[in-house]
């Protein structure tokens, strides 16, 4: 289960960066719109995904997983038939801006991730019902793809990297509410956290894909974004046994410092 889990992480990778970059190349002009499109769709597959689970109740784990990956065949080989501008042989060459960028929204990245992983352990170990933390996620969610089918508006504003800036701070400095446990600003400060996150990561996608190896330059970011945002889930752990407003203070102040190192990426 180990070897297959990695395989399939492996490949969501390979789709990412390389579908991103068929997109971006095809359409230059409408790159934000389109990117913020493919993360909605990411989204909205993803609560597909949950709700897959009921099938699991019916027809039984080892049955629902088979016709899970017999799925996967046709729409597989569907990327045959899409014909994109990226089709030419490039060079091996990282981005610069990539890793600058990567590291920056990195931050960001990590509180998003942590929060939608781990509101629902702390709303019930707050006291809330288990049905209402549930809700919390599914909201996030949503409002994710709703984030990412905004994504006209990277193409609108010319001045991408301040939109990255503005994002960061509407998504994260509500959290300070979410110690209160009252249910309208949970919902208030998840939905701003998913809407915006989608958002300021597809601008971030379109200005690294401006790059001449677009592939590697969004691998180059995802796996930045991963690689040191997924540690702030454990820092979330650790710090709720301390205090339970500590975690939250930490994902607002380990998202905003890592901004000003935007104004080293040669775009905009």
């Amino acid at each position: 289960m180990l070897i297959l889990r990695l395989i399939a992480g492996v490949g969501a990778a390979l789709f990412f960066s390389t579908g991103a970059a068929i997109l971006s190349t095809a359409y230059p002009e409408r790159v934000g719109t389109l990117l913020g499109i493919y993360n909605a769709a990411f989204g909205l597959g993803s609560g597909i995904g949950l709700a897959w689970s009921i099938t699991y109740v019916f027809l039984g784990w080892k049955l629902s997983t088979l016709l899970l990956s017999i799925v996967g065949i046709p729409v597989a080989l569907i990327v045959f038939f899409i014909q994109g501008g990226y089709m030419h042989r490039l060079r091996i060459r990282f981005s610069r801006d990539a890793v600058v960028i990567g590291i920056a929204t990195s931050g960001f990245w990590g509180a998003y991730y942590a929060t939608g992983n781990l509101l629902p352990t702390y709303a019930v170990s707050r006291g809330l019902p288990l049905y209402v933390s549930s809700l919390l996620t599914s909201i996030m969610l949503f409002s994710s793809i709703f984030g990412g089918l905004s994504g006209r508006i990277i193409d609108a504003i010319r001045n991408r990297v301040l939109l990255i800036v503005v994002l960061t701070i509407v998504g994260t400095v509500p959290l300070i509410f979410i110690p209160t446990l009252n249910i309208a600003a949970i919902i208030i400060a998840g939905g701003l956290m998913g809407f915006t996150n989608e958002l300021a990561l597809t601008a971030a996608y379109a200005l690294v894909a401006r790059h001449e190896n677009p592939a590697l330059s969004l691998a180059t970011l995802n796996a930045l974004n991963m690689v040191i945002g997924m540690w702030l889930s454990v820092v979330f752990t650790e710090t709720m046994v301390v205090s339970y407003s500590l975690p939250w203070i930490l994902m607002i102040v380990v998202s905003l410092p890592l901004l000003p190192l935007l104004r080293l990426a040669r775009v905009t």
